[in-house]
């Protein structure tokens, strides 16, 4: 429980981690919806609504019923399969944010699918 309440907001031992303050920096005030594209239980998307940003989470069901942990956060879960197109128009979103799904255990052929949308 003490990491899930640290991550994202303090430096973490990863390099590819980017803390929260660090990605609004990007664009201050300019980001208000997103996607989080990944196999978590919506920790980040919990902590981008602490910032007034909405993100919509795609946590897929891998070894554990994330996606039953997302709703009763007060989050918005998207309830998609892998080879479903984002049900979203082009330039929607101010933001995607991943972690721990594409480090190859998608088959390249759907990688190339999902990376289309």
């Amino acid at each position: 429980m003490e990491k899930e309440k640290l991550k994202w907001v303090t430096n973490s031992s990863l390099t590819v981690d980017f803390r929260i303050s660090d990605v609004l920096a990007i664009k201050p005030g300019e980001m208000r919806i997103g996607l989080d594209f990944g196999i978590g239980t919506g920790t980040f998307v919990a902590r981008m609504r602490e910032h007034n940003v909405t993100v919509v989470s795609t946590a897929l069901n891998l070894r554990a019923p994330f996606n039953e942990m997302i709703a009763p956060r007060g989050l918005v879960p998207l309830f998609i399969t892998l080879n479903q197109r984002l049900p979203f128009f082009d330039n929607t979103m101010d933001m995607i944010h991943t972690a721990g799904f594409l480090d190859g255990w998608i088959d390249l052929q759907l990688l190339d699918f999902i990376l289309f949308d």
